[in-house]
């Protein structure tokens, strides 16, 4: 058996497909197991869990802004009625 798989060049091309599907095969067991990885999904949630923070307080600070502008308005008009 040996001897007719070693001179049969049909054989010869057979192992090589084997070979081909057996290379895909573990490239594509080892692309499903990198999607399978959850180690960096805790880095991409605190993440996006710091730019819905960093949204919001700009999102607020445009009004808290504009709040405590018109207070020290009210106060510098305050103390310049009670200074004159």
């Amino acid at each position: 058996m040996l001897i007719a798989l070693r001179w049969c060049p049909r054989a010869n091309q057979d192992k090589r497909e084997d070979s081909g599907v057996k290379n895909t095969l573990q490239r594509l067991y080892i692309l499903v197991q990198a999607f399978k990885e959850e180690r960096g999904q805790d880095l991409v949630e605190y993440a996006l869990i710091v730019a819905l923070i960093a949204l919001a307080a700009t999102a607020g600070m445009s009004t808290l802004a504009a709040d405590i502008n018109n207070a020290f308005s009210s106060i510098g008009t305050t103390l310049t009625q009670y200074a004159g």
